[in-house]
């Protein structure tokens, strides 16, 4: 800004001055202003009237700007009359200001004022929070991303910020505020292989024992935490001799030993059975699940309709 004196007194330049110089001495300086810039004319009102803008004052010598506002740098002579005035610029600028929508009121060459009622294009602002709230449509978001402490987390009423659960917190599936992805179904998918896992039918056979029989066997690995659904059936074990039948499930210490069957038969009496149970293991391990037939009489035949066994994954504990 430029700086004005309404009691500024008459002066003269000490001495002259060509065209070139950039400082003049003046011979009073009564009532000018106190500060700089401020603007004096030499030799107004005639063919040399030059406009000058004072940029600094030391005693009576005035370094100056020469040739403003429209004017032009002449040589002046001792004497020439110095005058403090308002020149056109000073009538100029403020409406030009009033006319302008950036670079005004010291905000920077290319900056624009914000406005209310028109539409602006905002670069190179920072927004606090805390102190101002922004509302933005979806559709303004196109892209960059906003921090995460000014996004409300999603809620099954509210849409909003969500983070990703991980594989193993997918699968432990007991966290109500996180989001699981593709990657976290397939590990959660993997740890629950929910559905048949082994089975085994015995042959068709006439064979005699004199001894226990594993007629159907299979092995599975059983993981601690889960439950298994044990099937096994029989149809046709007979009797060559009065005793006791007995067909049961056994295998790995800590299976299912439940009956299929047991009953004092007659000889040549043909039995038929079948039954489920469930295992629950507390370690990992791969266990041996069979259908075991045997007799009190030492005297068993496994008739031509054999039997299975079947090991089904139903789920946690």
């Amino acid at each position: 800004m430029r700086y004005y004196s309404s009691i500024a007194q008459a002066a003269q330049l000490s001495s002259s001055v060509n065209n070139l110089v950039t400082s003049v001495a003046v011979s009073s300086l009564v009532g000018f202003p106190v500060s700089e810039p401020f603007t004096i004319v030499v030799d107004p009102s005639t063919v040399y009237e030059e406009i000058m803008t004072v940029t600094v004052v030391s005693g009576m010598t005035l370094t100056v700007t020469r040739g403003e506002d429209s004017s032009t740098a002449v040589a002046h002579t001792a004497g020439a009359a110095v005058r403090h005035i308002m020149s056109a610029r000073d009538l100029r600028e403020p409406q030009e200001h009033i006319a302008a929508t950036g670079n005004i009121h010291g905000v920077g060459v290319g900056s624009s004022i914000v406005g209310t009622a028109t539409a602006q294009a905002l670069t190179n602002k920072t927004i606090d929070g805390a102190a101002n709230t922004v509302t933005l449509p979806a559709s303004a978001i196109t892209s960059d991303v906003l921090a995460a402490a000014r996004i409300p987390a999603a809620t099954d009423a509210l849409m909003g910020g969500v983070e990703l659960a991980t594989p193993a917190e997918t699968v432990t599936g007991t966290d109500d505020q996180r989001a699981t992805t593709p990657a976290g179904v397939a590990a959660a998918i993997a740890d629950d292989p929910r559905g048949w896992l082994a089975t085994d039918t015995a042959p068709a056979t006439q064979t005699d024992y004199s001894t226990l029989a594993i007629v159907a066997s299979v092995t599975v690995t059983c993981v601690a935490g889960r439950k298994y659904f044990v099937t096994g059936e029989f149809e046709g074990v007979q009797q060559t001799s009065t005793g006791v039948i007995n067909v049961h499930f056994a295998g790995t210490s800590g299976v299912p030993t439940k009956h299929l069957y047991f009953q004092a038969a007659t000889s040549g009496t043909t039995v038929y059975g079948s039954t489920t149970a469930i295992y629950e293991p507390t370690a990992t391990a791969t266990r041996a699940f069979q259908v075991i037939a045997s007799d009190s009489a030492g005297a068993l035949r496994i008739a031509a309709l054999g039997a299975s066994i079947t090991v089904t994954d139903i789920g946690s504990a």
